[in-house]
């Protein structure tokens, strides 16, 4: 359903289908599930030009892709690669390796905390 909304340009019900798509996977230790959640979010983030969550979010599922052995199909990769490349154009260099370093550190914990709190702050 996420990704029907974002093709949809409902990026805001999107974001809320792939927070609690995340959760949900995360509850179940559906490792692929939290990895296909966090490449949206991440996605999403750098679509509504939240640069520096996004990569943290780019980290944090490559690291874990990395860890579990788990690869990408090739329409996955592409996507993947198109968000990174418009991340890398919008963030400044040490910034954004600044973020990256910060998502690889981060647990999958931390960043489901981090992503469930977003947009209900203040």
């Amino acid at each position: 359903m996420g990704l029907l909304q974002r093709s949809q340009g409902h990026f805001e019900r999107a974001f809320e289908l792939f927070r609690e798509s995340l959760l949900l996977s995360a509850e179940q230790d559906n490792l692929q599930g939290v990895l296909n959640c966090l490449g949206a979010l991440a996605g999403l983030a750098t679509m509504a030009e939240q640069y520096v969550p996004a990569a943290r979010l780019f980290a944090v599922a490559e690291k874990l892709r990395q860890d579990v052995g788990a690869k990408m199909g090739r329409d996955d990769r592409e996507e993947y690669e198109d968000y990174l490349s418009m991340l890398r154009l919008k963030l400044p260099g040490e910034t954004c390796q600044t973020a990256w370093s910060e998502g690889n550190a981060m647990t999958v914990e931390q960043v489901i905390g981090e992503v469930k709190n977003w947009g209900r702050a203040g």
